[in-house]
């Protein structure tokens, strides 16, 4: 195997997301290859997985069908962050939230179908949900387990759940049969897509059209308050800004000035009708 395949590859989130991808599709051929007793037999039932195989067989992997390769990538793809400078949302999530490489790949399997849909058919007759295309708890859990700790799978993917990356689409049945699926405008994000509308109720505005608080006429004490939050998240002394007001009195240009965004690798940001008095659009 290759000590560095993606040494040529530029660093673009779209580059990483397809690393992740890969990563999660070798970890799917090592698991599907074990159900069926080889790769052959699992080829030979999910003839385009074998499309896949070839092609990571091209990019210098050999034997993609062991947890070896699947570690062996994870490790190429660190080594290919650490010397990235562009903003990647994968990484940007994985180091706000304290994720691993393996528990982000676990997300990426989850929203395989979003790419390519046939890994449907495989998710179904694995897990025996006729009409079910999105992979369940129990089929996720099994493929995550450490042979030695059966809580590592929930630890992988208890953390999903947490931050509400993934959500559930059947929330009546018993946990364990909980088909998990990502949201379209997450899923679009971490695939580097700047979409102006990622959803009916969501607008994007990139940082360079927002407000400065230097535009805005607000009392000098809260524009120096306002000040003060960028460095407060960065530092980790502040976990999220709230911002309370009437609808429509310009909260939400408010937070926009203050620039959060840009300076804190994790920010939460909730805006609310309440009782606030300043700023004004």
């Amino acid at each position: 195997m290759k000590r560095n395949p993606f040494k040529n590859l530029p660093a673009t989130p779209g580059e990483h997301f397809k690393m992740f991808f890969y990563a999660a599709v070798l970890h799917l051929l090592y698991n599907v290859s074990k159900s069926f007793a080889s790769p052959e037999a699992a080829f030979e039932r999910f003839p385009f997985l074998a499309g896949y195989h070839n092609e990571l067989a091209q990019a210098g992997l050999a034997g993609a069908n062991s947890l070896d390769a699947f570690s062996w990538w994870l490790d190429a793809l660190r080594d290919w962050e650490a010397k990235a400078k562009q903003h990647l949302p994968l990484r940007a999530l994985r180091e706000a939230a304290q994720l691993d490489h393996s528990t982000l790949t676990a997300l990426i399997t989850v929203g395989l179908i979003e790419e390519d849909v046939r890994f449907g058919a495989v998710f179904e007759e694995l897990q025996g949900t006729p009409g079910q295309h999105r992979p369940a708890i129990s089929l996720l859990s099994g493929w995550w387990r450490d042979e030695n700790d059966w809580n590592r799978s929930r630890a992988n993917l208890r953390p999903l759940q947490e931050l509400g990356l993934v959500r559930i689409v059947n929330p009546e049945s018993p946990r364990m049969e909980h088909v998990l699926e990502v949201g379209g405008p997450l899923w679009d994000a971490l695939r580097g897509e700047q979409n102006e509308a990622p959803a009916s109720w969501l607008r994007y505005r990139p940082l360079p059209e927002l407000a400065s608080l230097d535009d805005l006429i607000l009392p000098d004490e809260l524009r120096d308050q306002l000040k003060l939050i960028p460095d407060l998240l960065a530092a980790g002394e502040a976990q999220a800004v709230i911002v309370r007001g009437a609808q429509h009195n310009g909260r939400r240009t408010l937070l926009a000035s203050s620039r959060c965004a840009s300076t804190s690798s994790s920010p939460r940001a909730v805006s609310s009708p309440a009782a606030s008095r300043h700023a004004g659009r």
